[in-house]
């Protein structure tokens, strides 16, 4: 039993010790504060040490002293450095040490402001000197005397120069000397403005006289009175000369003198401008007298009269004679006199005289008329008194150069006048000019009509229809698919004589055409166009459904798109020309207005039928391209220059150069009637390698020239067809149309060639003349003068008179082509 207690305590005592030295009954270690407040201090101030210590029983400082567990301490260090302790505190979870540091410095110097303001001054004047000091507990001058830390001080100098001044102040961290200078100065000298305005006056005249003064007490004028330091004065005198006087000022710093001078003049004579204009005149006749004078209160006349002094007069003489007039002029500077004369003579007579016209045909009369002025009689050259005014219509019957003079007399003397005129064998006919204007262009105008009504046309039965009737409907573009010949006939007329009644016939018959269009609505007769518009139409067959397309063929010989467009060149032409005239230009609005709507826009890609791309026949290139042209000649839209640019290398691939038996080295071109195959479309007569299709290629013709002459104002045209191009064509003309044997023209539309004078009739009625077929090609001539010269001998004559050549030869044909072969013709000349 004994046992078991024993043994039960060991246990328990066992257990105990075991849950003591467990972890979960362990203390945790001293946990230690310790720190100096400031970190930093000056030598011989006080620092603060403070620690406090948890979980611990004991402390020791770095020296091995006990400590409290909490506690301070001020220690105080006279020497600088940087100071560490330490404290090590212990407890039940062990020891815990803690060090910290402070540092002490040593006490810094002084600084100090020290300066005198303002840095210098005038004798006199005071100067004021601050100065403030830190870090110092006192402070001394350069003299040993003590001073605050912080002050000011006034001094005052009478001697000039410069001052300087010291400071020291000691304090805790040494001493500091600060010094500062300052200037005295002497006081300057008096300045003075002393100036007369103005510097030159007349007798009589006030100057003034303006002086200031600055530092100055005191000022004397040079006789020695005082006078204000500032101030005027207006002297007077009465005699010439140059006039001097002083003023004398005196200050603080001494004294100054200034002069200033002015001149007396005496006043000016009087200057006088007195004339006569002209210088000499016809009796009756007025002169003009003009005076003016200057530096005068008075003028006079010869007579004595009082007058102006500025002033003119008109006087007339009716007597010949040199007439002498003067005026005197007084003012303050004395008198002057000035004269001026003038001459009046009798007119010499003066006389008109002149055949008109220079030039006639025997048997024709020549107006003579004859005026003269200033002449009591006139003789012709045969002695015989005659009127001093008349006119006279002689005839000759023989050619030759005439003349004959007149001689009038008069007061004035003598005077004679000759004229002369030609007399040439009659022509065997007239101008090209002349020849134009006789060309009836009534039925120009009045041969665009249209009779179809839109509304009732469709209903004509096709079993009702003659076949050799061929006027039942009259509404096809054929009048002016000629006209348009016509206009550009008519237009090159009016770019040769400047006349505007040629432009204003082109613009009547271009709105003629434009009115006889009529508007039909797409629907039961319309076939639909790519765009809802309505356009005017002449009964182009393309625009209509396939029964109607029959009818219209029967109906109208011209019923094709590029009839339209053979039609509107004429228009399109007429609207460029007339853009270039001011007065027209409204017009030309309105025909480009039209030719963009109801031709452009109407064969366009937009409208009923895209018919103006893809184009293979030249003649269509060429008839849109004219159209394409002048409207880019007015409104310079790209899409018509885009055109022209690619349907121009399309018809270059139609021009075929052939080489010209003549002469190897010379070539020409044929035009096939494709620009994309040989294919021919004309009787092979010509002497020239293959077919051309001389009438439709005026077309042609036409923009090629067109293009190539805007090609010199317009770059990107100019290397569309070149010189050589044109050179080529002229020798298609020389050497191909032309009969080389007679010089004749020849057709290739006939089974045989035929000269132009010839009366045999062709199968084919539209081509049964070759004045019809050479319009356009003409424009050819004002490039080679050979070709001019061969069409004005195919016209009766031989030489070249600009640009009226005499003609002889009656063409036949419709009035359309002539007109454009004598325009052609006559711009050709002019422009050559």
């Amino acid at each position: 039993m004994k046992i078991t207690v024993n043994l039960g305590i060991k246990i328990y005592i066992s257990i105990i010790f075991l849950f003591i030295k467990s972890p979960v009954f362990a203390s945790n270690a001293p946990i230690v504060e310790y720190s100096y407040t400031p970190s930093s201090i000056y030598v011989g101030e006080k620092v603060l040490l403070t620690w406090s210590a948890t979980n611990a029983t004991e402390c020791k400082n770095n020296y091995g002293n006990s400590l409290s567990l909490n506690g301070s301490w001020n220690p105080v260090r006279n020497t600088a450095g940087t100071f560490t302790t330490s404290i090590t505190c212990k407890g039940l979870g062990g020891s815990t040490t803690k060090s910290s540091s402070y540092t002490v410095k040593n006490y810094p110097p002084p600084t100090i402001e020290y300066s005198y303001t303002p840095s210098s001054i005038y004798v006199g004047e005071k100067v004021l000197l601050t100065w403030s000091a830190t870090n110092a507990t006192e402070c001394k001058n350069n003299y040993g005397n003590s001073l605050n830390l912080n002050g000011s001080w006034n001094p005052v100098r009478n001697t000039a120069g410069n001052f300087t001044t010291s400071i020291t102040c000691t304090g805790l961290g040494g001493s500091t000397t600060k010094s500062s200078s300052y200037t005295v100065k002497n006081y300057p000298a008096p300045t003075i403005e002393y100036n007369y305005t103005p510097s030159s006056i007349y007798v009589g005249e006030k100057v003034l006289l303006t002086w200031s003064a600055t530092n100055a007490t005191e000022c004397k004028n040079n006789d020695g009175n005082s006078i204000s330091l500032n101030g005027s004065w207006n002297p007077v005198r009465n005699t010439a000369g140059n006039f001097t006087t002083s003023i004398t000022c005196t200050g603080l710093g001494g004294s100054t003198t200034k002069s200033s001078s002015y001149t007396v003049k005496n006043y000016p004579a009087p200057t006088i401008e007195y004339n006569y204009t002209p210088s000499s005149i016809y009796v009756g006749e007025k002169v003009l007298l003009t005076w003016s004078a200057t530096n005068a209160t008075e003028c006079k006349n010869n007579d004595g009269n009082s007058i102006s002094l500025n002033g003119s007069w008109n006087p007339v003489r009716n007597t010949a004679g040199t007439f002498t007039t003067s005026i005197t002029c007084t003012g303050l500077g004395g008198s002057t006199t000035k004269s001026s004369s003038y001459t009046v003579n009798y007119p010499a007579p003066t006389i008109e005289y002149n055949y008109t016209p220079s030039t006639v045909y025997v048997g024709q009369k020549v107006l003579l008329t004859w005026s003269t002025t200033n002449a009591t009689e006139c003789k012709n050259n045969n002695g015989n008194s005659i009127s001093l005014k008349g006119s006279w219509n002689p005839v000759r019957n023989t050619a030759g150069t005439f003349t004959s003079s007149i001689t009038c007399s008069g007061p004035g003397g003598t005077t004679e006048k000759s004229s002369e005129y030609t007399v040439l064998e009659r022509p065997k006919g007239s101008t090209v000019i002349e020849k134009a204007k006789n060309i009836d262009v009534d039925n120009f105008v009045s041969g665009l009509i249209c009779n179809i009504d839109p509304e009732t046309f469709t209903e004509v039965a096709l079993e009702d229809l003659d076949p050799e009737k061929t006027d039942y409907y009259e509404c096809d573009v054929k009048h002016m698919y000629n006209a348009s010949q016509g206009i550009d006939g008519i237009l090159d007329l009016y770019l040769a004589t400047n006349d505007e009644d040629y432009l204003d016939l082109a613009i009547e018959l271009s709105k003629k055409y434009i009115g006889q269009g009529k508007y039909i609505e797409q629907g039961k007769y319309i076939e639909q166009g790519k765009e809802d518009s309505k356009y005017k139409t002449w009964f182009s067959s393309n625009l209509y459904n396939s029964s109607i397309k029959k009818k219209l063929t029967k109906l109208i010989k011209y019923h094709d798109f590029h009839y339209e467009w053979r039609a509107a060149q004429g228009i399109a032409r007429t609207a460029a020309v007339a853009n270039n005239v001011d007065t027209k230009q409204d017009t030309a609005i309105e025909l480009t207005n039209f030719l963009e709507e109801h031709v452009w826009k109407k064969w366009g890609e937009n409208g009923f039928r895209d018919k103006l791309s893809g184009l293979t026949v030249p003649h269509f290139i060429s008839r849109a391209g004219i159209i394409a042209l002048n409207l880019y000649k007015i409104t310079e839209n790209t899409k018509y220059s885009d055109f022209i640019e690619e349907n121009s290398k399309k018809l270059k691939g139609a021009l075929r150069e052939i080489e010209i038996d003549i002469n190897a080295e010379d070539k020409a071109y044929n035009i096939t009637c494709y620009t994309n195959s040989d294919k021919n479309c004309a009787t092979a007569t010509l002497p020239i390698e293959g077919t051309l299709d001389v009438s439709h290629a005026r077309d042609i013709i036409s923009f090629i020239v067109e293009v190539y002459l805007e090609g010199k104002s317009d770059e990107q045209f100019e290397e569309i067809f070149e010189q050589e191009d044109i050179l080529k064509l002229v020798n298609t003309v020389k050497y191909g149309i032309i009969s080389t044997e007679d010089k004749m023209f020849q057709s290739n539309v006939c089974t045989s060639c035929m000269p132009v004078n010839s009366t045999y009739p062709l199968k084919d009625r539209y081509y049964n003349n070759l004045g019809a077929l050479q319009g356009a090609w003409v424009k050819l001539a004002r490039f080679d003068s050979d070709l001019k010269n061969i069409y004005l001998k195919w016209l009766g004559v031989d030489t070249v008179e600009e640009p009226s050549v005499i003609i002889n030869q009656n063409l036949k044909g419709n009035n359309h082509s002539i007109m454009q072969i004598y325009g052609n013709l006559a711009y050709a000349i002019k422009g050559n």
